[in-house]
């Protein structure tokens, strides 16, 4: 590549290079470009598989007595996890079993409450995968 006298170079960081300074840095630039390469994994732009915890209706729609909402999840590459779940920032109590997947009912929300649902990795209760907090509108009159 040449480095005519009217073209002015700079680097990351905006600052002017000097023409030595581009020549020696562009001698580099392929290996720079290989490391790049290998720092990002494959080029194909696939993300990775993400765990998935969703609670739906979310928040839970007011209406009479206690409403209820659906929770479904999935963990990629075979892993399984454990729901558990917080009411009013309370101690935690198993929802879901172990499982790579699934759906379940939670059929108690109360108005004015918050239930905070963590999906965690294993049985070792240590690696949280994901939360959510459902809450529900005010009852209705």
């Amino acid at each position: 590549m040449a480095f005519d006298d009217d073209v002015i170079v700079f680097d990351l960081r905006g600052t002017q290079m000097s023409r030595e300074h581009w020549r020696a840095s562009y001698r580099t630039m392929p290996l720079l470009v290989l490391l790049v390469l290998l720092g990002c994994g494959s080029p194909t732009g696939k993300a990775p598989p993400r765990v998935t915890l969703v609670a739906e209706p979310d928040p839970v729609p007011a209406g009479p007595g206690r409403g209820s909402t659906t929770f479904s999840w999935s963990i990629p590459d075979g892993a399984r996890g454990e729901i558990y779940v917080s009411f009013n920032d309370g101690p935690e109590e198993l929802f879901a079993g172990l499982a790579p997947r699934g759906s379940q009912k939670a059929d108690w929300i109360d108005a004015g409450s918050t239930y905070e649902f963590r999906l965690y990795e294993g049985k070792a209760h240590q690696k949280v995968f994901g939360s959510v907090t459902v809450t529900r509108n005010g009852a209705k009159k």
